[in-house]
């Protein structure tokens, strides 16, 4: 019977102490007042309850007997001082917060608050060294906007690796000029093609001259539409004119450089109309007349077919192609800043990436994940500056873009080699890179990197020096030493 007693009674202590909430170090001064309260409670609480054995209950009276005359055992003590702390818990007000966790969150919300501003007061300065570079160059929306660095680079030309970034455009011809004059070049070489051409140089100029990409496809797509409701509903009036002050229109055409040429190819002329025959309100209108009313069908799915194919004239990166010996390699290491500039949709990508770097301050991230965000960080370079150095002391330079593969790098040494031998690209460590379709900027190339050209066998003239590994009019662009 006491063995059931005794079970039972250890059940209840159970049931009490896991209801008494979260446990608390008794070191602490509030769980110190607790215990000293829970004892006094358990006092009074034994007081009483011998009172009540007095008068009468003889159950309890045997079961102090059984504990060693009315001592309390330990059970009977964790029992009161849970029930003690329970009880402290529930004379808290209901809107009174514990104090550790008010600091805590306090802090939490500071450092969030000096983040937010952090990030507001970078995106500021973004959007106002955007407004300045723009008012400066005269306005164009439909030209890349940039950014200057917010790093001070330094501006001695003597150690300058290049002095900018150049391309060039086959197709037009063959200068050399930066990217903002050779994007010029392209759209003046289109407005100047002959009026017969108007429907390939208008959709040449549509994917060529705008931006972003977003921009050029809802253009093409609404006019597409335009197209595709006609040769469906040939015979239909309210598919044959487009109002001028549509929002549609507006948005997603109308600011197009290119979509005005394209409608008159397509049999499109503008003209002042009534807005309805209701109405005396005159409106600019785009009004369909074709040229010839039995074959405009075929027109329109050729032009909608072309302008859907159409590929853009893009201007190609020049190498910008130097030979260096070894005390030039080490005095030119500086890069202007074309190299850092990023774009608008760059700089606010980037703002992206630094909220998200607060978030993730907060929460755990595995190896992979960081080395991810490494590499994210890492594509914010536009452009490189690669050095090959060869074992008879030349080093071959080199401009890339950060996302071009490993293969366009050993593409440009294998071009410009004296004889077709099979070689290896390896950093200064010994790591030799073989990954021909990873970017440069994934395998951590950029802004300015030196490799060694390793070679396994080489034909004798070459092994011994005799000759160099560079063409000969390679080698002549060697700038002698002052």
């Amino acid at each position: 019977m006491d063995a059931l007693k005794k079970f039972l009674q250890k059940k209840k202590t159970d049931k009490a102490f896991k209801g008494a909430g979260p446990g608390q170090k008794l070191t602490t001064e509030g769980a110190a007042k607790a215990q000293q309260g829970g004892s006094t409670s358990a006092k009074s609480r034994q007081q009483s309850t011998s009172t009540s054995s007095s008068s009468g209950h003889g159950q309890h009276h045997q079961h102090q007997k059984s504990s060693g005359g009315g001592v309390p055992s330990s059970e009977e003590k964790r029992a009161a001082a849970a029930a003690a702390l329970a009880r402290l818990e529930k004379t808290r007000k209901p809107g009174e917060v514990d104090p550790d966790k008010l600091l805590a969150s306090r802090q939490m919300a500071f450092i969030k608050e000096q983040a937010r501003r952090e990030l507001d007061a970078e995106k500021e300065k973004a959007m106002e060294t955007t407004k300045d570079d723009h008012s400066a160059s005269g306005g164009g929306n439909d030209q890349e906007e940039t950014v200057r660095p917010t790093r001070t680079r330094a501006t001695n030309p003597e150690s300058m690796a290049v002095s900018g970034v150049y391309f060039c455009c086959p197709l037009i011809g063959p200068e050399i000029l930066t990217k903002s004059e050779i994007e010029d070049n392209i759209k003046n070489f289109l407005l100047d093609q002959p009026e017969e051409e108007i429907g390939v140089t208008s959709c040449l100029m549509i994917h060529s001259c705008n931006k972003p990409y977003e921009k050029i496809t809802n253009c093409v797509e609404t006019l597409c539409k335009y197209l595709d409701n006609i040769i469906s509903n040939p015979n239909e009036p309210k598919f044959q004119r487009i109002r001028c002050s549509n929002k549609v229109f507006q948005e997603k055409v109308g600011c197009v450089l290119g979509a005005e040429q394209f409608l008159r190819s397509a049999g499109f002329h503008k003209t002042v109309m009534k807005v309805d025959s209701t109405s005396d309100i005159e409106e600019e209108f785009w009004v369909f007349h074709p040229q010839d009313e039995s074959s405009f069908t075929a027109l329109l799915t050729e032009l909608r077919d072309m302008l859907r194919q159409t590929t853009p004239i893009k201007p190609e990166l020049d190498r910008n192609l130097q030979v260096l010996m070894p005390l030039q390699v080490k005095s030119k290491r500086d890069l202007p800043d074309e190299f850092y500039t990023l774009t608008l949709e760059e700089v606010k990508r980037e703002q992206q990436l630094k909220s998200e770097a607060v978030e993730n301050q907060q929460i755990l991230r595995t190896k992979a994940m960081r080395e991810r965000d490494e590499l994210r960080e890492q594509r914010l370079y536009r452009y490189g500056i690669m050095r090959i150095r060869f074992p008879d002391g030349f080093t071959l330079q080199g401009t890339f873009k950060a996302h071009e593969k490993l293969s366009s790098l050993y593409d440009f040494v294998h071009e410009n080699l004296m004889q077709d031998i099979k070689f290896e690209l390896v950093r200064s460590g010994g790591e030799a890179l073989t990954d021909l379709d990873a970017s440069l900027a994934d395998l951590k190339l950029p802004p300015s990197s030196i490799l060694n050209f390793k070679v396994d066998s080489a034909p004798a003239p070459l092994a011994t020096g005799e000759v160099s590994f560079l063409k000969p009019e390679i080698l002549a662009l060697v700038t002698p030493l002052e």
